[in-house]
């Protein structure tokens, strides 16, 4: 069994900072990276000799390191998912039982916050894109935000903000009423596409006729 020396500790923006060299001469030293905790935890400290047990714990811990601070990264250009965050992550070519452990930590730790991330895009959704609520629900899904964060964020919009937005969406799209059958049942079709009911589509067309 190999057995591994620490040649040097020492701070970083990473964590703590772990030069270890392998007792194989033809072998380079490594440097890793390990959370303050985890240093504590295993005596980490200069000079220390350790088999390949503690090492592969170093090398896992070192990665987990890397993958939380590629997601801050991630996370400091926009709100995100726990799902989609994993997605990212393993874009950038981190393990994928790597990237789940990353975007778990984040989320413990508050950095993610998915109800409140949920509600910010589906207001976003419903002012800037003029979207119904069927769509807006099943576009946050796509995005990976769980169901229970789905569903409040939907229910924290009102209906009478649904039917601005539906009459909004199709004064902006259409400058006059439906002419005919044909084309009645082309807008509502198309407002169907964008999440609105068939009534709430119908009863805003008549409205505007």
């Amino acid at each position: 069994m190999n057995t591994y020396c620490i040649k040097n500790v020492f701070e970083s923006r990473r964590g703590v900072g772990i030069d270890v060299f392998p007792d194989d001469i033809c072998s380079e030293i490594r440097t890793f990276y390990v959370s303050p905790s985890f240093a504590k935890q295993h005596c980490i400290v200069k000079g220390m000799s350790f088999d390949e047990v503690l090492y592969s714990q170093i090398e896992e811990e070192h990665l987990l390191r890397i993958a939380v601070f590629k997601a801050a990264d991630i996370l400091a250009g926009g709100d995100h998912s726990t799902a989609r965050l994993q997605r990212k992550l393993t874009e950038k070519g981190i393990s994928r039982e790597t990237a789940e452990k990353a975007a778990l930590y984040m989320e413990e730790r508050g950095y993610i916050r998915e109800a409140e991330s949920a509600q910010r895009a589906a207001r976003f959704m419903l002012e800037s894109k003029m979207r119904g609520k069927k769509r807006i629900m099943a576009d946050l899904l796509a995005k990976g935000y769980k169901k229970v964060a789905v569903q409040s964020a939907v229910n924290s919009i009102s209906k009478e903000e649904y039917y601005e937005a539906l009459c909004r969406n199709l004064n902006s799209k259409y400058k006059s009423p439906a002419v005919d059958r044909r084309e009645k049942e082309k807008r509502v079709a198309a407002m169907m596409r964008q999440g609105f009911d068939a009534g709430d589509i119908l009863k805003a067309m008549n409205e505007e006729e």
